[in-house]
């Protein structure tokens, strides 16, 4: 699986707004220290816990259905997966359902196990054991197919968030500048000597933005 990434701040490390100067004003130049930004921005930190909390929940339903449920097909693991979203709330005849579905995994890998022990094999037997390893290799290639579906989704989930972040601090690092009449803003990392430090100007714009309402998209069955 992959390691969920969240908005690498190297990102914005050649963070580089040029705005026209006035004329005949001597040109001012801004810095902006990244590491703080992303420290104290709050709707970053928001979105990190919610990433994490969303990338770890599908990646342990993937490990959930490969080592616990890894004889089920696509449909009875997606059936499965909907009925354990709703937790305490399921009902009665759900739970029941859960049971069912958990049983036919513990069957098939017990009677696989039955006939795998036995030295010979009658033809019934024989024929059972095929249809059996055909819905482990089915099960197997479902589990294949969810893990990269998962780590799809993280992916895009991450591409999404980390757009969404960019666009809202180089919005800010503009406002700053404009106000201020900078005619560049640098990374402060980069900056030997000089410079207008703006990083406490942009988090005040970023922190009393209105919050996005962004969610995390439900996990995939």
């Amino acid at each position: 699986m992959r390691s969920p990434l969240f908005l690498a701040p190297v990102l914005l490390a050649g963070l580089l707004l040029p705005l026209a100067s006035a004329r005949g004003e001597d040109p001012k130049v801004g810095k902006i220290d990244m590491e703080r930004v992303f420290k104290e921005y709050k709707l970053y930190a928001q979105l990190v816990e919610e990433f994490n909390n969303f990338a770890n929940k599908l990646v342990n339903r993937a490990e959930q259905r490969a080592k616990r449920y890894g004889l089920l097909l696509d449909e009875e693991w997606n059936r499965l997966v909907e009925l354990l979203e709703k937790g305490p709330n399921a009902t009665p005849a759900e739970k029941d359902e859960i049971a069912k579905l958990e049983k036919v995994n513990n069957d098939r890998d017990q009677e696989l196990a039955n006939l795998d022990g036995k030295p010979q094999l009658t033809d019934d037997e024989k024929k059972r054991y095929g249809e059996l390893v055909s819905k482990r290799t089915q099960a197997r290639q479902g589990i294949d197919d969810y893990k990269n579906k998962v780590q799809q989704q993280i992916k895009d989930r991450d591409d999404e968030l980390t757009a969404q972040i960019y666009a809202k601090i180089e919005a800010a690092v503009a406002k700053v500048a404009a106000d201020k009449k900078l005619s560049m803003v640098v990374v402060s990392k980069y900056v030997l000597f000089g410079g207008i430090d703006v990083t406490d100007d942009v988090l005040k714009v970023l922190n009393t933005a209105p919050p996005a309402g962004d969610k995390p998209a439900p996990p995939p069955h």
